[in-house]
């Protein structure tokens, strides 16, 4: 695929590793589900890392960024495969920053919360990711024409100054 995008395109300057799957749920995840995480949600960086690093170490620049998630700074309560996968993601990418970041490759690693797509709700009562929800659809926000008025009850919510410090005295 880069070989495919330098010949059309030319060199690669800019790279987003975005791949990402939920994986199976804690210690029953098999050897082919860790498998398939490892290769999906770490190995993609790796091998386009591979492919693109030395290009940009002969020109002197290039951008990797990568996306893992929160679940890669915290944990991912469910999924091991997905959460030990994300943190090596991480991991990966301070790596080549480290690196090889004084010599013009630049790297960002983007962890974002729960996005809502079919992949943040595959560990619930969704089914596969690929299929439609099974659930009955969440209730409309609530607006503010349909939320009823609160009153403040004195003292709350309000910003309280704190004192200021006594001026210093001259000796």
């Amino acid at each position: 695929m880069v070989d495919l995008a330098e010949s059309t395109f030319g060199p690669v300057d800019l790279y987003f590793a975005n791949a990402g799957i939920a994986g199976a749920p804690g210690l029953d995840a098999s050897e082919q589900d860790w498998d398939h995480s490892i290769d999906v949600n770490l190995r993609a960086h790796i091998r386009a890392a591979r492919l693109l690093v030395p290009g940009w170490l002969e020109r002197g620049e290039g951008y990797f960024v990568s996306t893992a998630s929160a679940a890669g700074l915290l944990t991912q309560i469910g999924s091991a495969t997905y959460a030990v996968t994300k943190h090596a993601a991480v991991a990966f990418a301070e790596w080549l920053s480290v690196t090889y970041g004084d010599r013009g490759v630049r790297v960002s690693c983007l962890c974002p919360m729960g996005v809502n797509t079919k992949l943040l709700y595959s560990g619930e009562d969704w089914g596969t990711p690929w299929e439609e929800p099974r659930r009955e659809p969440s209730p409309p926000p609530v607006t503010s024409s349909s939320r009823p008025s609160r009153r403040r009850r004195p003292g709350r919510n309000r910003r309280r100054a704190l004192p200021r410090p006594a001026a210093r005295r001259r000796s």
